[in-house]
């Protein structure tokens, strides 16, 4: 064990000459346990001397270090004498860093089985560099509400579906959870099976995303695409992905309520349009008065979209009107979705979405997306809307 006093260093650790070093305060009486012998240091440059080899022959055991190095003008007298160069001093390696967790005896991170098996299958490490997205990313919508059971997936995935109808290429990606709702409420475990791949699995270029992308199509619903996120929260990776995608399809965003989640604050801030979806609930209205306004922080510079969703599905919401949440949240224009209970069901029986039933819900979802996206006459027409399960199975 070597002691010495560095008080630039005290919250580093260092090993020097594969010894470990213990930083401790100026003009302490130092022990050198692991060279036996007892050395006063009074600051950092005696510590070469100290490790010196040539420095043992000359220890003492109580005292100031004795230096061994000699004064250039010694030197040039030296060569000038002897025509001789002096012996160069022993070289120090540079101090080894270690981790925070180490210096103060933490434990390291565990690392889950699942992923120690990922990764000894996987060969050899691929380094992933991931390209900055721009402050805002063209063709990114995100459908986000500070309140819970709202219809954020409702709306994200009619919103893609839409897209997809209108012969643009779409991808629809999950964030929410690993446990996709998009996934089950396009009908892709029945109609798909489980994902091959999620974003996790990227490697981080943009050929390997749109390989993804097309590997996850929808069986019924041309030009539709559905990626998930998987077991990964960098919003590094995440956001990087949601770019690589922008460059190809038209990107819809389905997350949770979370904004503390740094990959759902990414998602928000970088995207072109944001559909904040809310309810009449009061439960809801009391969330949104508490989150929105750290919500449409993150989305400056968004087009920001109000959607009242499920209007009508509580007897409580007589005396509040869509108006009325609009003109407290600041918004001029908004949509109304009214609750369908009729289409949604016809809609599983057919294992299809709300959007290809023809109800007042449809033509309310159609509406909406034809004017937020500039479809002039899109909601009186549906191409490949239904994608029916039994269809598909030629029943």
């Amino acid at each position: 064990m070597v002691v010495a006093f560095a008080p630039e260093l005290l919250r580093n650790g260092l090993t020097v000459r594969d010894k470990p070093v213990l930083l401790v305060a100026k003009r302490t009486p130092l022990s050198l346990a692991g060279m036996d012998m007892e050395v006063k240091l009074s600051n950092l440059s005696d510590l070469s001397d100290v490790l010196s080899d040539s420095f043992q022959s000359s220890r003492t055991t109580s005292g100031p270090a004795v230096s061994n190095r000699q004064e250039p003008a010694v030197i040039k007298e030296f060569v000038r004498a002897t025509g001789e160069i002096p012996a160069e001093e022993p070289v120090i390696p540079e101090p080894n860093r270690i981790t925070p967790r180490q210096f103060h005896n933490e434990p390291e991170e565990v690392i889950p089985d699942r992923v120690k098996k990922r990764e000894a299958f996987a060969g050899p490490a691929r380094v992933a560099t991931f390209c900055a997205p721009p402050e805002k990313i063209e063709n990114l919508y995100v459908s986000y509400s500070p309140g819970t059971n709202v219809g954020k997936t409702f709306v994200a995935s009619n919103m893609a579906a839409w897209l997809a109808d209108q012969g643009i290429s779409t991808v629809l990606v999950d964030m929410d959870s690993v446990n996709s709702g998009t996934w089950e409420m396009l009908h892709m475990r029945e109609m798909f099976g489980p994902p091959k791949r999620t974003i996790a699995d990227w490697d981080g270029t943009e050929e390997d995303i749109w390989v993804m992308a097309e590997e996850h199509a929808h069986p019924g619903v041309k030009n539709l695409h559905i990626l998930i996120r998987g077991d990964t929260r960098d919003p590094e990776k995440l956001t990087a992905a949601l770019y690589a995608l922008s460059k190809r399809y038209q990107v819809v965003v389905d997350t949770s309520n979370d904004i503390e989640l740094l990959h759902i604050a990414s998602a928000l801030s970088h995207a072109e349009k944001v559909f904040f979806i809310g309810t009449l609930t009061l439960k809801v209205q009391s969330r949104f008065s508490q989150m929105y306004s750290n919500a449409r922080r993150l989305a400056a510079g968004s087009r920001l979209i109000l959607a009242v969703n499920r209007v009508g599905l509580n007897d409580n919401e007589k005396n509040l009107k869509p108006v009325d949440l609009a003109r407290q949240f600041g918004f001029r224009d908004y949509h109304v979705v009214h609750e369908d209970r009729k289409a949604r069901l016809l809609a599983e029986k057919k294992k299809t979405l709300p959007l290809f039933v023809n109800s007042k819900v449809s033509a309310e979802l159609k509406s909406m997306f034809a004017k937020e996206f500039g479809f002039a006459g899109a909601q009186e027409k549906s191409k490949s809307g239904l994608f029916s399960l039994f269809k598909r199975r030629g029943a």
